[in-house]
């Protein structure tokens, strides 16, 4: 089965190279982009059809197409000027006919209707999203846009983006915002946040097992509840929120409630979790499952402070819970305490013996010591006691690629990517695996494609600048570190990464600065 997936995945992994797309000839002779991601439900409108189909990952996209993403999904694809689009729920965009720009190059178009977007792009060809309210023309960038009833909201993360429209134009720069309004000129505006435009793009672990779940239901509830929790064992998050919404609104006591947020989580619908939990809470005002979710928030939104003080409430709301354990677990590794999170987690394992992601998680942890055979044993066993979760997968996929096990790694990471495919981590790892086996440009792009699943992960920011180091795009690759610093100040890989980038362009005193960081921080 390992090697049957590895002959399956390269076909695919190196169909995304923008240069190698291949026409869908049943559609149209140049695909303009392809599917790389799909969670819940896609459709696409074919450009001289009338009826909506359903898209799945690998399918074209040509000139004329309507892309449609309903209520609580999200879509990743690459364009074929090889930029990376994340697509939120609820958001519809068409791909227009190429228009020749002034220079007399074609310049890719992009229609946002509704909804709101996420985009790396890299391309030196001009690039434009059109929006009812506003159109950004980009320079090499990275940004998002959002389209609201009576507004268009641009925010820069980096590069250049001109934000025009009938009435003026205005020019936004690094961690600038614009916003325009139906018949008003674009206007800059002010951002504490920036990544708070892009919350429903970040992604949430899991934490919470369903056999606790069901352990805390009570037994008239149980038989209720059994279709989504069938569907969350199978890592089906979509199909498990699905289920559980059908229920009496009546029925949702703190338990449910909780399990809700949760998923919602997993979704990246971040308001969404916060109003299940702020529930639940009312109801149960010491609900540790809770707490524990409010802690994940908090670790993923950078809230390093707030993270270990509601893990620690969690925990002291209830001693016996695993899925609090597993929350301070994250809490501490935010705060590179990785001895206390291998400690929580071991804890965790004691009063769950049978929960996977505890397990997953301490074959995580132990590999961050170390400690690689105790951690392939202990990804083996996660991936035993629930082989559908992709977390699980994922750290099994890891435990190989540390022991510089390539092809089982790679086939390892593609059954991740099949159970989840918002989670970047087995994106990362696919991509590690393939440029450790010379495979650098099929790499790289595992690599942005990992981005494009979390823009606010550090870790993946620092090996993507790496591999454009590898590729000698130096501007690139430094402006990805910038951002692993800025996502997260505490972590030292970029740092590191930067000082060998900078020591290979003879500039030793800024490489002796940042490895001087880097040692500072660990």
């Amino acid at each position: 089965m390992l090697a049957l997936l590895t002959l399956l995945y390269f076909p695919y992994s190196r169909f995304l190279v923008a240069s190698d797309i291949k026409p869908n000839l049943n559609y149209c002779s140049e695909q303009q982009a392809q599917i790389v991601a799909v969670e819940g439900i896609a459709e696409v409108l074919r450009s001289g059809e009338r009826a909506w189909k359903h898209i799945r990952v690998g399918g074209g996209l040509c000139a004329g197409d309507m892309l449609r993403v309903r209520a609580h999904s999200r879509v990743a694809l690459r364009q074929k000027n090889e930029s990376m689009l994340r697509l939120g729920e609820k958001t519809t965009v068409t791909f227009a006919q190429s228009e020749v720009s002034s220079a007399q190059r074609k310049a890719t178009l992009l229609e946002l209707l509704q909804g709101a977007l996420h985009v790396i792009t890299r391309t030196p060809e001009p690039f434009e999203i059109r929006t009812p309210f506003m159109n950004a023309g980009v320079d090499g960038t990275e940004f998002s846009v959002a389209v609201e009833s009576d507004k268009t909201h641009v925010v820069v993360y980096e590069g250049q983006v001109t934000a025009s429209n009938d009435q003026g134009s205005i020019v936004l720069v690094d961690q600038e915002a614009g916003i325009a309004y139906k018949d008003q000129k674009p206007q800059k505006e002010v951002i504490v946040r920036s990544l708070d435009a892009v919350q429903w793009a970040l992604y949430y672990p899991a934490i919470i097992d369903p056999r606790v779940i069901e352990q805390q239901l009570p037994q008239t509830l149980q038989a209720t509840v059994r279709e989504s929790l069938e569907h969350y064992r199978q890592g089906k998050a979509f199909e498990a929120l699905a289920a559980l919404e059908a229920l009496d609104r009546n029925t949702l006591g703190a338990q449910l409630l909780t399990y809700r947020a949760g998923l919602y989580l997993t979704l990246g619908r971040v308001a969404e979790a916060r109003h299940d939990i702020a529930q639940a809470l009312q109801l149960q005002p010491n609900d540790s499952e809770a707490y524990a979710l409010q802690a994940i928030i908090a670790v993923v939104q950078n809230d390093k402070a707030a993270a270990l003080q509601l893990a620690e409430q969690a925990i002291n709301a209830d001693r016996t819970s695993p899925t609090a354990r597993l929350a301070l677990s994250y809490a501490y590794q935010a705060h590179f305490q990785i001895e206390e999170a291998l400690g929580s987690v071991e804890e965790a394992l004691r009063l769950d013996g049978k929960n996977a992601l505890v397990w997953a998680r301490l074959s995580e942890l132990q590999m961050s010591t170390g400690y690689l055979d105790r951690a392939l044993e202990s990804a083996q066993q996660a991936v035993s006691l629930n082989p559908n979760l992709g977390k699980t997968q994922t750290v099994l996929g890891f435990a190989h690629l540390l022991r510089i096990d390539t092809t089982k790694a790679k086939a390892t990471f593609a059954k991740a990517i099949q159970l989840d495919q918002a989670d970047p981590m087995p994106r990362l790892g696919l991509g590690l695996a393939l440029i450790r086996e010379g495979q650098l440009e099929a790499g790289r792009i595992e690599l942005e494609i990992a981005a494009s699943l979390d823009p606010a992960n550090s870790l993946v920011r620092s090996y993507l600048g790496k591999a454009y180091f590898e590729e000698k795009r130096y501007g690139l690759a430094e402006t990805q570190f910038d951002l692993a610093k800025e996502r997260d100040p505490n972590d030292p890989t970029p740092w590191f990464y930067d000082a060998i980038q900078k020591q290979t362009q003879n500039r030793p005193v800024e490489a002796l600065r940042d490895i001087q960081k880097s040692i500072e921080l660990n």
